[in-house]
């Protein structure tokens, strides 16, 4: 998903099959974007700033260890504004 303007929130809850993998994008030029994440649903997030700089996202003692758990891959970024991720 991509935007211009504006505030995008995504929240990937719901059904998710064991052992599926999904990589998904979010890039907004301008506001914030936060995306939910539930714990039993392994992460690999990279959240980079308006300079294009690696934000570091907190360790998830919460998350899974369930090797057999879906897997999401999601890249996060804005030019203006913060991008967070966080898991329920």
């Amino acid at each position: 998903a991509s935007g211009s303007m504006g505030n995008v929130t995504a929240d990937l809850g719901g059904e998710w099959r064991p052992g599926s993998e999904a990589e998904l994008s979010f890039n907004q030029s301008m506001g914030e974007v936060r995306v939910k994440v539930p714990t039993k649903v392994r992460l690999e997030a990279d959240v980079r700033d308006s300079e294009g700089q690696k934000r570091n996202i907190p360790g998830d003692a919460d998350q899974t260890s369930d090797p057999k758990a879906p897997l999401l891959r999601v890249r996060v970024s804005t030019s203006m504004g913060e991008s967070r991720v966080t898991r329920y």
